[in-house]
């Protein structure tokens, strides 16, 4: 899907080269073919950095592209503030976006300690779009990485139920076994999520 998103934004931007929106849909969709390992980080990132800079300079107004960069900064770049600054103004700008919300509570927030914040905003993001799997994923890993663990596995178990073909609900859980030192049970969830992920590597 991925891939095939990655086309739609080009012919549209074929069309109109200054569609900063589609510029926008572009740079995410680099990010998450490197974020799912499905292309070399060396070889999307910078293109994704380039679209989501390119829709910048048409629409500077666009939190979907302060979005993406403040993603790329934090998690590429390690600049933890001038991603927050990005992430923070996505959210001035379109305070409904839950993408926004998810990211900075997992990719930014979360990977410096500021866990409390980080699922504050992942909370946000569920509620605003509670059918969407990854944003639920990202309380359990926030709560992993804060050594919360039976209530990590205790909220990871509800979500294997409520979205079992979802192969990260079970990558995640199997982390959360892991650090909890529970082998056996951790590399069977590993296994399930594998068997559900197809050609995510």
């Amino acid at each position: 899907g991925l891939t095939r998103s990655i086309e739609c934004f080009r012919r549209a931007l074929q069309v109109d080269e200054q569609f900063a929106l589609a510029h926008a849909g572009l740079a995410e969709g680099f990010v998450l073919l490197a974020d799912y390992g499905l292309e070399p980080v060396g070889s999307v990132v910078p293109a994704a950095k380039a679209a989501a800079s390119r829709a910048l300079e048409i629409e500077p107004g666009l939190g979907e592209a302060h979005c993406t960069l403040g993603f790329l900064l934090a998690l590429h770049e390690w600049k933890w503030v001038e991603g927050e600054a990005h992430f923070r103004r996505a959210l001035e700008l379109n305070p409904s976006y839950s993408t926004a919300h998810h990211w900075l509570g997992v990719d930014l927030l979360g990977h410096v300690g500021r866990f409390d914040e980080a699922l504050r905003e992942i909370d946000i993001a569920r509620r605003l779009d509670p059918l969407f799997g990854i944003v639920h994923e990202g309380r359990g890993y926030v709560l992993m990485m804060a050594r919360r663990y039976e209530e990590a596995l205790e909220f990871q178990r509800s979500l294997v139920e409520r979205f079992p073909a979802f192969f990260k609900a079970h990558t995640t859980l199997g982390r959360i076994l892991y650090n909890m030192g529970r082998h056996e049970e951790a590399i069977q969830c590993l296994e399930n999520g594998r068997a559900l992920a197809g050609s995510v590597p």
